[in-house]
């Protein structure tokens, strides 16, 4: 059990279910009375309801009777060809209609199975088959290099068509003349032995859970009780049966009469699950709350899965922003449960809440036990803990697994017998009980550490970190270090979600936890690993990065610096992270932004006005100090050329930034870069004060100058972010027509001016309607900056407002009104906004310089018409670009491809996405130098 809760949430017991579905699990059997075994229960419902499906896959259905006869076929076959063998019998299986029924088939034979996962490597699935002693193994033919790789490491590999072919089971399922047999009587104990499913073990080798008839049918029992699961219902399994949780989902549907929908996500991907759903009517869906997350990724835009009644999810903590992620592709009224449990216990309970109605924030509930499984919370001597106090959880009910196949000492360690002759399973997880019997789960119970002598759950820090909306997923480990604990925290940001820096992460969170709770380093992902169950892969996260001990800052100087750097990285007082001499402000985890407020507050404190390029070349604490104490009148600086890293061997790599962003926007793709060259540019004005450039043209014009003196000749490597790119694109044009090699040009989420979009013609002027270059400009009723637009002010033959003044007016009021408002009349409320532009780069705006730059850097972009460019060019497209591809194909006549990346326009500079975006311009730069 790994669901995960530290906020406490008003409980929500699961309420009685609708009267009509109650009604209709009732008159098929609430549970009561049934066949004590899993095998007994699959042939009554057989009998009962022969023609109803059992299994639908790739477009291929079983009836129950189907099922059932062939399952029985197939038994009968086995036991002659295994003639006396005893032994589990493995049983290789994939998403496939044959897969399941030989899976039952070795059940009605009366043998212990052993479901293999055919996804799994062949060194995985023979360690398992070692482990089981199986005495013949069934496959489906689906994967047959595994079964074949199988071959030399177990008795007997066969497949189910050879076994019908084998003189035995040639007829029909039901037809005259297929052969007879006596099966082993099915009306077994339900305390009988059934499957063994294997999980990671401890010792580094595979743990073989043995799980009972009681087992599968008390989870069949609560699927009809508490989530009405009927005849009527399509049950996706898209969780491989040879895991417990896949075992539940077969059970659940299977026991109920249900139909079970196999489709594997790991072969065919979400989209094709969602689609599935969509297609062929899926009522209820079980996965992992990671599995969730990526189905409902690909649902379509404006789709939704309305057949769904029912979604569960298991094995980690899910939280309540993914219940509104749901909520907002199913109909009203869809019911979510957080089922938690384990392979030792199946569910243990389950928590409620209805899409459409108010979500708990934050991790949810482990909910209410389930019916027969009795769940207490115990302190260390043994002894209940109080309630809404938090102890180790144990488990207690006649319907546990029956140990660990062929352990008898972890078994007796971990199982033990109740005075009533049931079992108790002790957890190993931490939780709570409330007053009202809602558990909630807090990680494991071994997963404290102590960090300056405070006990910390990580659990709680990983809580706290999943409550920024940009977060997906958070782990975090604790590395031992010089007596005490350091915390790392590991995070993969939400798709298409803008990131969150570690620094802006970690301010964040010393809001809500104790100072000795903030990580002190902060590593994000694109994704974080996650193992074949879907839960996340700890072994497989990245080294944690070295923390090299740092001398402690010295002169005055660095002292305060030192202090404001702590401040800003939200490090002040977090264990093992205070600001040393050596340490580098950006590999603290600072943004472009962090970087442009702790220069605002050094001007402020120091009276010393300094610049990006300054930090980018003074880096460390001991350098940076030495900056401030020089000032900047020694130093030598270039207003618009930022060397990111010092200019070698060609091709070097030239970055143009966006508007209003600087070129040290571009260091996180230099560092995914190591030994090249990269020198980026931006637009001048934008630190020193200066008369910015007024068209695209203009700048590229200057950019070049400084472009050929770093590199005097070809071939060269050009990559333009946002606006960038238009410049990029113009400077590559320019030094084609110079004679010029250029290799590629590389554009970053570029948005075409509407002007170059709308195809040939002659280029907009000042005052006419242009196009929105970038994600950002102002959408509302009478925010847009074109006069005439929608919500705009309206301009009637092109006489009224400023716009039309400008027109009529001649000689210097023209030339001012076209400066001053080059748009026309704004909104009264945007009046201030469209007034500072004309001021841009020539007074400083302070922590808003950024702001005025980046609306003047629109204003230019939408003056300018991209010409046709016929070298190489590479467009990279994120989320929520609307271009596409289709406006550009006029503009680059020459070699090109479009490429997406899944994340937003800003955060494509920001690690992680940079490193998918460095994989692009590696390429490149390899190809040119080739």
């Amino acid at each position: 059990m790994v669901d995960l809760d530290s906020t406490p949430v008003a409980a929500q017991p699961s309420p009685a279910l609708p009267r009509a579905r109650r009604d209709a699990a009732a008159a098929t059997d609430p549970g009561r009375g049934w066949p004590r075994s899993f095998t007994a229960r699959f042939a009554q419902l057989a009998a009962q309801q022969p023609d109803r499906p059992a299994f639908a896959a790739a477009g291929r259905e079983l009836t129950y009777r189907q099922a059932h006869e062939r399952a029985a076929l197939l038994a009968r076959a086995l036991l002659r060809r295994l003639d006396g063998r005893e032994g589990p019998v493995a049983v290789l299986v994939g998403s496939s209609v044959d897969g399941l029924t030989a899976l039952l088939a070795a059940a009605l034979a009366g043998r212990v199975v052993v479901p293999l996962d055919a996804q799994l490597p062949a060194a995985r699935l023979r360690e398992v088959c070692a482990a089981a002693g199986v005495a013949a193994c069934l496959t489906d033919g689906t994967r047959p290099e595994r079964a074949g790789e199988l071959a030399a490491h177990v008795p007997d590999v066969v497949g189910t068509a050879e076994l019908l072919r084998d003189g035995t089971g040639a007829h029909a399922p039901g037809a005259p003349g297929a052969p007879a047999g006596e099966l082993p009587d099915a009306a077994g104990s339900g305390a009988d032995p059934l499957l063994v499913v294997f999980t990671s073990g401890s010792t580094g080798r595979p743990k073989g859970v043995l799980l009972t008839h009681d087992w599968l049918l008390s989870a069949a029992r609560t699927a009809r009780e508490r989530f009405g699961v009927v005849p009527e219902d399509r049950v996706a399994l898209v969780l491989p049966p040879s895991f417990a949780a896949g075992a539940v989902v077969l059970a659940t549907a299977l026991l109920n009469g249900a139909c079970t929908w196999l489709l594997d996500p790991r072969e065919h991907g979400a989209r094709a699950v969602a689609e599935g759903v969509r297609r062929d009517a899926v009522t209820t869906f079980h996965a992992t709350p990671h599995l969730l997350r990526s189905v409902l990724a690909a649902v379509p835009a404006g789709a939704a899965l309305t057949t769904l009644r029912l979604v569960t999810t298991a094995g980690e903590a899910v939280h309540g922003r993914d219940v509104e992620q749901l909520a907002a592709r199913v109909r009203p009224g869809t019911e979510f449960f957080n089922w938690p449990g384990s392979s030792e216990t199946g569910p243990i309970s389950s928590f409620r809440v209805v899409c459409g109605e108010p979500v708990p924030q934050g991790a949810l509930p482990a909910g209410l036990p389930e019916p027969g499984k009795d769940v207490s919370v115990l302190l260390p001597d043994g002894t209940p803990a109080p309630a809404g106090g938090t102890g180790e959880v144990f488990v207690t009910s006649s319907a546990l697994a029956a140990g660990y196949w062929g352990d008898p000492e972890r078994t007796a360690e971990r199982f033990s017998t109740a005075p009533d002759g049931r079992r108790t399973y002790r957890t190993g997880d931490l939780g709570r009980l409330d007053a009202d019997g809602t558990l909630h789960l807090l990680g494991r119970f071994d997963g404290a550490v102590k960090v300056r002598g405070y006990l910390v759950h990580l659990a709680e820090v990983e809580a706290a970190l999943l409550a920024s909306p940009a977060v997906a997923e958070a782990v975090v480990v604790a590395v031992e270090a010089a007596g005490t604990h350091r915390l790392v925290a590991y995070v993969a940001p939400v798709p298409g979600e803008p990131v969150e820096s570690p620094a802006a992460l970690r301010r964040r969170l010393r809001a809500h936890l104790p100072e000795y709770m903030v990580p002190a380093d902060v590593v994000p992902l694109t994704a974080l690993p996650h193992n074949e169950r879907g839960k996340v892969d700890r072994g497989a996260l990245p080294p944690v990065p070295p923390r090299a001990p740092s001398e402690p800052p010295s002169t005055d100087t660095e002292v305060r610096l030192a202090r404001l750097w702590s401040e800003l990285l939200g490090l002040e007082g977090t264990a093992a992270a205070r600001v040393g001499r050596e340490d580098d402000f950006q590999q603290l985890g600072a943004d472009s932004l962090t970087v442009e407020e702790m220069l605002a507050r050094v001007e402020e404190g120091f009276g010393v006005e300094l610049l990006a390029g300054d930090l980018l070349e003074a880096p460390t604490l001991r350098e940076f100090a030495r900056r401030v104490a020089a000032g900047p009148a020694a130093l030598p600086r270039h207003p618009t050329a930022v060397a990111l890293r010092a200019p070698a061997a060609a091709p070097v790599l030239f970055c143009f930034a966006g508007a209003g962003a600087l070129g040290m926007s571009f260091t996180s793709l230099a560092a995914h870069l190591p030994g090249r060259a990269v020198v980026a540019f931006q637009a001048r004005g934008s630190e020193a004060r200066a008369l910015p450039d007024l068209t695209v043209a203009a700048a590229a014009r200057r950019h070049l100058r400084e472009l050929r003196l770093v590199q005097p000749r070809g071939p060269y490597v050009l990559v333009g972010h946002s606006m960038g790119g238009l410049v990029a694109l113009e400077v590559a044009r320019r030094l084609r027509e110079a004679g010029e090699e250029v290799a590629s040009v590389v554009l970053v989420d570029t948005y075409l001016p509407r002007t170059a979009a709308a195809g040939p013609g002659p280029a907009a002027g000042p005052g006419e309607p242009g196009g929105s270059l970038e994600p950002g400009e102002p959408e509302e009723p009478g925010e847009r900056l074109e006069p005439g637009g929608p919500g705009g002010p309206a301009v009637s033959g092109g006489t009224g407002g400023a716009a039309g003044a400008s027109r009529r007016a001649r000689g210097p009021l023209r030339a001012v009104l076209e400066r001053v408002l080059p748009d026309g009349l704004p909104p009264l409320h945007a009046v201030p906004q469209r007034l500072r532009v004309p001021l841009a780069g020539v007074v400083r705006f302070g922590p808003r310089q950024g702001e005025v730059m980046h609306d003047h850097g629109h204003v230019v972009a939408r003056r300018h018409r991209v010409q046709p460019y016929a070298g190489r060019a590479v467009c990279v497209q994120l989320l929520g670009n609307p271009d596409g591809p289709a406006p550009w194909r006029g503009l680059l006549t020459g070699p090109h491809e479009f490429l997406h990346l899944e994340c937003d326009h800003n955060s494509v500079l920001r690690d992680p996405h940079a490193a998918d975006l460095a994989a692009v311009v590696g390429a490149e730069l390899r190809a040119a130098v080739r």
